[in-house]
């Protein structure tokens, strides 16, 4: 803001700025979806109940689950879940995607790293 003030920033860099910092500053915890708003698939779903899921919610990918949510066994994104339907595969298994373990105290910018080399998005 000192910057800003005296002009040795703009107000647009100085924004970003902040945000950057601000960024730094975050935990996992600060931006995580919780438990109970989380929407995931039981991995015994019948294909019909995972394409209205995937329809009704928008989502690109979702966490699959065996017995229950508590479960998580991977993801699935719709891409792949068209492909397994189009193409008649028997199995849901062939195309689980392992998911990423963090704990809720994580820096984001530590997640955003994990996340870029575990080749994840």
């Amino acid at each position: 803001e000192e910057a800003e003030n005296d002009g040795g920033i703009d107000l647009q860099d100085g924004e970003l700025i902040r945000s950057a910092i601000e960024f730094n500053d975050l935990d996992v915890d600060d931006i995580l979806t919780h438990r109970v708003d989380v929407v995931a698939i039981d991995m015994d779903n019948p294909k019909e109940d995972i394409a209205k899921i995937f329809f009704d919610t928008g989502f690109s990918r979702l966490p699959v689950y065996q017995g229950t949510i508590d479960q998580i066994i991977g993801f699935i994104s719709y891409k792949d879940f068209t492909h397994y339907v189009a193409n008649g595969k028997s199995s849901l298994e062939e195309i689980i995607s392992p998911v990423v373990f963090i704990t809720p105290n994580m820096k984001i910018s530590k997640l955003l790293t994990l996340l870029q080399q575990k080749k994840c998005h």
